[in-house]
């Protein structure tokens, strides 16, 4: 009876509101910091250390679509290449990153892409050109292209990590403008991270992949210049 009737007071004369409030105040900013860095958790790559062994991640590269000569190198890399390739692991291998590289034919763009998707789980690898050509079997009167077209366009769409590799190869019709910047538009939205490669001199480079696309790389992830050597002089 004595509990109650202190508890009653307590409540009456307002301090155990008042010390509820600053209780709740004071964890509140915590609250707020949690539930912004979730999203966040969610969105990242599951990272490469997920895979029980190397070889496992090798055969994970290569069932995805990269190239077995760029993950076979995975262990000699060295140079200027290797040093990008470190300098921006973290950005790239996070979530909500669009980065571009681009440059002449040679200095290791491909292998640097290779290197981050060895760090990361759930990652796909397209050339630009066989992406488009696979993803027109939608208009295919054969019902299993149209089939295979659209589960193409959706791995695209969602895998964690995606590579688009020589992205100046393309025909440039309206239509391989339009899907690629869809596609990319849907990724940008969904916070995923998008590697697009290019041999088209950094001046050029922004008409080529877009404005709005442009933007999106200084915004969330950066342009690499590779203007070094090419290791295949």
């Amino acid at each position: 009876m004595q509990s109650t009737q202190s508890t009653n007071q307590y409540k009456a004369d307002g301090r155990g509101c008042s010390q509820m409030s600053s209780a709740m105040e004071a964890v509140l900013p915590t609250l707020d910091k949690l539930i912004e860095a979730a999203p966040d958790i969610a969105r990242a790559p599951e990272k490469a250390s997920m895979f029980p062994s190397s070889e496992a991640m090798r055969d994970h590269l290569i069932n995805r679509g990269f190239p077995k000569r760029h993950v076979s190198k995975l262990d000699d890399m060295n140079g200027k290449g290797m040093e990008k390739a470190s300098e921006f692991e973290t950005k790239a291998t996070g979530s909500d990153c669009m980065l571009l590289l681009c440059g002449d034919r040679g200095p290791g763009k491909t292998q640097i892409a290779t290197y981050w998707a060895s760090k990361v789980k759930n990652s796909r690898y397209f050339r630009a050109h066989d992406l488009m050509r696979a993803i027109r079997g939608e208009f295919s009167d054969v019902k299993q292209d149209a089939i295979e077209s659209k589960q193409t366009m959706e791995n695209a769409k969602s895998c964690a990590f995606l590579v688009l590799d020589e992205y100046s190869e393309l025909a440039g019709s309206e239509y391989d403008k339009r899907t690629l910047t869809n596609l990319l538009d849907h990724r940008y939205g969904d916070q995923k991270s998008t590697i697009i490669i290019t041999n088209t001199p950094i001046k050029q480079a922004p008409d080529e992949v877009g404005r709005s696309a442009w933007s999106r790389f200084e915004e969330t992830g950066g342009i690499i210049h590779c203007d070094w050597a090419s290791y295949r002089a």
